[in-house]
């Protein structure tokens, strides 16, 4: 009976468990391996030209600084197949005699590359190399400085961002063809950044390197919103090259130098020692400025440029002393030379304004149309022979200082000058040769018309008066 009930007592207290409900929110696993191999002597050892070797695909990172030793790079790279190396804030820094801090050897050239986080320094053969065995390469958030070689040297078909290259002995980055470089610095190296054939750089800064800011190995280079500062060379150089809202600033060697059948689109070249663009056969230029340079824009032949803008320049504002060059649109204002300085060249719709020499110095076999030259120091537009001056307007030249100033000037012979108007100048219509044809103009002032040797010239209609000729070639003095 007695056991009964104990029983019952039993059966009767509920038991006590637990909620069978899990928490919310997710699980969190328990941590497993470290699924990278840490660089270290047990893992990857080094040789008798190396303190660390890789020589299987995978991912690795650091745990430690890496510490160069004389003849040895930091970390060698000989697997085939990819790897991936982070090195986790760590530097890899070398000392007296070491080598390179990271690179490629033993003739592998398949397999891709990435290194990420960390700084490269003090090498002696360079920073970061793998360029020599055609690897591409990713190198991401990296600072290479003061190695004696390049900073960053990698081959075809890499990238390189967000990185920071400076005080290296010489080429800050530096990437062979088809190769993208974006939002990366480069300063106080040999030359700033070198491209390859095809290659881009983009959103990047090169500044106070001893040579170039930018320059290429071959043709295809794409540089956009880049600027190059205080180099000891060019700001930027490139064959076939396009060129993207980049600028160009107190360079020792000049702005840029535009190479063969490049395009350059709103960029800006100031306070650079030389030539702000340097621009080569076939290229085009279009709503770029040049300010305080030696010469502002100077052209081979065939060289297009619109909506271009010259100023304050010590030389010319824009020398277009080459055969096929067109202008349209461009503004010429207060250089130390003339505004415009070209031969066998088209210039329309174009101003030059309070330039020290001519507004237009346009030699021979020019065309001068719909533009303006006003209040240069000397001749507003002049030319040589076999030149058409039409339907422009010059005034207020060679007024108030010490040239002797024409509105429209013809140095030479078999020139048409037409449908012009000058007004205030020192002198209308000037010619210092013979066989010039001069119709339809428009001149007022104290010498509307200085006309040297046999002319072939509309009649000329002397105002204030009721104009009654028909002649449609009639020339007007008012």
């Amino acid at each position: 009976m007695i056991r009964a009930a104990a029983i019952l007592v039993a059966v009767a207290v509920p038991a006590l468990a637990g909620p069978l409900t899990p928490p919310s929110g997710p699980v969190v696993p328990t941590p497993g391996p470290e699924p990278r191999t840490p660089i270290s002597l047990a893992t990857t050892p080094g040789d008798a030209d190396s303190v660390f070797r890789i020589t299987q695909p995978g991912s690795y990172y650091l745990t430690a600084d890496v510490i160069g030793a004389p003849g040895k790079h930091g970390i060698e790279i000989s697997a085939s197949g990819d790897v991936t190396i982070d090195l986790n804030g760590f530097r890899v820094a070398g000392g007296p005699g070491s080598l390179r801090g990271i690179t490629t050897t033993g003739g592998v050239s398949n397999g891709r590359i990435a290194i990420r986080n960390g700084a490269v320094a003090h090498w002696l053969s360079g920073g970061i190399i793998t360029a020599d065995q055609d690897r591409s390469t990713l190198i991401d958030s990296v600072t290479v400085h003061d190695n004696s070689g390049n900073g960053i040297d990698v081959g075809p078909a890499s990238v390189v961002t967000r990185c920071i290259a400076k005080a290296n002995g010489g080429t800050g980055i530096r990437v062979e063809e088809s190769s993208a470089i974006s939002e990366c610095v480069s300063s106080t190296n040999g030359a700033g950044f070198v491209l390859g054939v095809a290659s881009t750089a983009t959103n990047c800064s090169a500044l106070a390197n001893s040579q170039a800011g930018f320059s290429a190995s071959g043709f295809g280079t794409v540089y956009e919103s880049c600027a190059a500062r205080q180099n000891g060379g060019r700001g930027f150089e490139g064959n076939s090259a396009v060129y993207t809202a980049c600028v160009a600033t107190a360079n020792q060697g000049g702005g840029f130098s535009v190479g063969t059948d490049s395009v350059v689109t709103g960029c800006q070249a100031r306070d650079n020692n030389g030539i702000g663009f340097l621009a080569s056969e076939g290229s085009s230029l279009a709503h770029c400025v040049a300010r305080s340079n030696g010469t502002g824009f100077q052209f081979s032949q065939g060289v297009t440029a619109d909506h271009c803008t010259a100023l304050h320049n010590s030389g010319h504002g824009v020398n277009a002393n080459a055969a096929g060059c067109v202008l349209t649109a461009c503004t010429a204002r207060a250089n130390g030379g003339s505004g415009f300085f070209g031969t066998h060249s088209v210039f329309t719709a174009c101003v030059a304004r309070e330039n020290t020499l001519a507004g237009f110095d346009a030699g021979s076999g020019c065309i001068v149309t719909g533009c303006i030259a006003q209040g240069n120091n000397a001749d507003g537009i002049r030319v040589i022979e076999h030149s058409v001056v039409l339907n422009n307007v010059s005034q207020l030249n060679g007024v108030g200082f010490s040239a002797d100033a024409a509105g429209i000037h013809a140095l030479g012979e078999n020139n048409r000058i037409e449908g012009n108007t000058c007004t205030g100048n020192d002198r209308g219509i000037h010619t210092d040769d013979s066989s010039n044809i001069i119709v339809r103009n428009n001149v007022h002032g104290a010498n509307p018309f200085v006309l040297t040797g046999g002319q072939a010239i509309g009649p000329m209609i002397t105002g204030p008066n009721t104009i009654t000729s028909t002649n449609p070639w009639a020339n007007f003095n008012f």
